[in-house]
């Protein structure tokens, strides 16, 4: 299925892990970011809940596509790091990183394993 190349590839690719246009998972999606927020709050940080990530989550929670033949190749999706803008983040131990402008090239970079760029690179 990789590298995803477009929006339909991505939403072809979406759609074997369980996601299909309209999916609502609100409660599911409510508990996880809830979850999230308390595991921040535990180590002593602080996540603020924004529309754009809930409304991803709401649609993406819990579906579970590969990320290539063998079953230990998943891709599972949880609270995500998202800014009022709709962009996408990622926290790792070594850095913060700007994924994509919506999940299409956030999903599109990763798929290609493209480097990730710092955020600080993108405040604006």
């Amino acid at each position: 299925m990789f590298p995803l190349t477009s929006p339909e590839a991505v939403d072809a690719w979406l759609s074997t892990g369980g996601r299909h246009p309209g999916r609502r998972c609100d409660e599911f999606a409510a508990a996880e970011t809830a979850r999230a927020v308390a595991e921040f709050r535990a180590d002593g940080g602080q996540l603020e809940v924004i529309e754009p990530a809930v409304a991803f989550l709401r649609e993406h929670i819990g579906i579970v596509p590969t990320l290539s033949t063998g079953p230990e190749n998943l891709s599972e999706f949880s609270p995500a790091l998202m800014d009022e803008r709709g962009r996408f983040f990622s926290l790792h131990w070594s850095a913060e990183y700007y994924l994509g402008d919506d999940k299409y090239a956030a999903l599109m970079a990763y798929s290609h394993g493209q480097p990730r760029e710092y955020v600080d690179l993108h405040h604006s």
